[in-house]
Order: structure tokens, then C-alpha cells, then sequence
């Protein structure tokens, strides 16, 4: 299979013309699925002959690298973007502004963005999802930093973090791998935010009656 990267166009022209050939093939993916999606199909949508196709691209698969790279960043950016207001929040507010800012992304334009992200997920295709990862960590360690009483628990903050944003992603991605998931996408973001708040409710009273214990002592 040619390997040959994406080339990268330098005029207007050209950058028009690829993001014409992406945006058709968010269309097609979503219509069609990945297996039934060929490089006409997405040359057809986008309005260009498949000769301009394989001049940017050298196969479709190429092409859907670049919708799975783009989800993943319009993602990273969600996170980047909210991060400033969202480590002033209760913990359960941050994680329902974040979750249902990358919800509505996804449903955007009658939810194509969301139904290629399935076709993502159920494929064979390697996704990097360390930057997601990545923002998540930053996220989690700023929130710290601004609500410092969370570090007095005994739980290292590390595991905890590791465990919340893997446990999270998975129940996330599970939940649009489903064609009808048993719960909406509502429920799952307050189960979410719930069964962290809960954790770090828990945490602080265990806190609290140590420290009442004590000065009981004393």
C-alpha cells in the first residue's frame, strides 16, 4: 500500500480544495461507513475529479487519518479552551461543561461528526489519543492546583488521575461504539461527574474525620 504522506498544499486553491475533499468525506463516512466509503465516492461529493483526490491524498485511508486527527484536535482544543474557567467549578460542573462541549461538537451538522467518530472507534485504523490524554493530565493537575484541600487525601493524585481519565475515555468511547446505548449521553456525562464527585466527597470526610480524631487526641 503507498505509504506516500498527504501532500501539503500552499495556496488558497489548493487548501480549498483539500478541505472541500475532507468535509465530503466526514459526509460519505458518516453515510456510507468506512468499508463502503472509496475515494470516487468522496471525489463525487467534494466536487473534484479523483485525479485532484490522489494529488493530495494517496488513498482514502489517508483521508481518514486526517478526519480521525482532526476529531481528536477539535477535541484537544475543547479542553485547552475551557480548562481557564472550568478549574473554578465544582468538580461535577467542570466535567458536565467539558463533556457536553465535546458532545455538541460531535453532533454538530446533524451529527456526521459523531457518526464518523463510531466508524473510528470500530476500526481498525491507530488513533493517538495521548494528546486527548495529555490535556486531560494538564486539566486534572490545574484543577488541583486550584482546589488545593483535594490533596490533603491519603489517594496519590496520580493514580487517581490515571484511573479517572482511562476509566472515563473507555466509558465514553464504549458509549458511541453502541447503536442504541442502553443509557442516553446525558446520563452517562452526570454518571461521570457523579462518581467523581462522589470519590472526592468521600475523600474529603475521610480527611475531615482524621482531622477531628485528632484534635480529639490532643
Amino acid at each position: 500500500m503507498n505509504k506516500r504522506p498527504p501532500r501539503q498544499p500552499r495556496q488558497e486553491r489548493a487548501k480549498a480544495t483539500v478541505e472541500a475533499i475532507v468535509e465530503a468525506a466526514f459526509s460519505v463516512v458518516a453515510e456510507r461507513g468506512l468499508q463502503n466509503t472509496t475515494a470516487q465516492h468522496i471525489a463525487d461529493k467534494a466536487g473534484v475529479g479523483i485525479g485532484s483526490f490522489y494529488e493530495y491524498f494517496p488513498n482514502k485511508e489517508a483521508v481518514f487519518e486526517e478526519l480521525f486527527r482532526r476529531l481528536r484536535d477539535d477535541t484537544v482544543q475543547i479542553i485547552r479552551e475551557l480548562t481557564p474557567a472550568m478549574v473554578k467549578l465544582p468538580v461535577r460542573e467542570a466535567i458536565r461543561v467539558m463533556l457536553m462541549r465535546v458532545g455538541d461538537m460531535l453532533r454538530r451538522e446533524d451529527g456526521k461528526y459523531l457518526r464518523c467518530a463510531r466508524h473510528a472507534m470500530r476500526s481498525d485504523i491507530a488513533i493517538d489519543r495521548e494528546p486527548i490524554e495529555r490535556e486531560l493530565r494538564d486539566l486534572a493537575l490545574q484543577y488541583l492546583l486550584q482546589h488545593p484541600e483535594y490533596l490533603k487525601t491519603k489517594s496519590n493524585p496520580s493514580i487517581s488521575i490515571y484511573i479517572f481519565i482511562h476509566g472515563g475515555m473507555h466509558a465514553f468511547i464504549h458509549h458511541m461504539n453502541e447503536r442504541n446505548p442502553v443509557i442516553s449521553f446525558e446520563e452517562l456525562i452526570d454518571g461521570l461527574a457523579n462518581m467523581i464527585g462522589h470519590y472526592l466527597e468521600r475523600e474529603m470526610q475521610m480527611v475531615e474525620t482524621a482531622d477531628i480524631s485528632r484534635g480529639n487526641d490532643a
